[in-house]
């Protein structure tokens, strides 16, 4: 079994993808949000992992002093919010902005003739 190892290592993440492939296919056909499902899924991994920090981290893990702890607060923050701000500042850029600058020719292209 020892020699197998790493091959049923991949072989699990390589099935983990793949359900998370079909979970978020589902999901976007059925008309989720791309924010909402990003939320689940981050909601729903921290729930599966936390068992398995505590379990296998609990003994070795060093004290956790204030000052540590809010640099490690600051530093998430400040890194959600900046993700945050770029995909909403390219989705406004591309997609906003373009929508007002499309020259009538083109936007009368896309409307569906009836």
């Amino acid at each position: 079994m020892k020699g197998k190892k790493p091959y049923v290592v991949v072989f699990v993440i390589q099935t983990i993808y793949a359900a998370m492939f079909l979970l978020s296919k589902a999901a976007f056909d059925h008309g989720m949000n791309n924010f909402i499902f990003v939320f689940y899924r981050q909601a729903l991994a921290t729930i599966f992992l936390i068992p398995f920090a505590f379990i296998f981290e609990w003994k070795i893990a060093p004290p956790l002093s204030f000052r540590t702890f809010c640099k490690i607060f600051f530093l998430s923050l400040f890194g959600v919010l900046g993700g945050f701000l770029l995909v909403v500042g390219l989705y406004s850029v591309l997609w906003g902005k373009n929508r007002e600058q499309t020259p009538k020719v083109l936007q009368d292209l896309e409307q569906p003739s009836v």
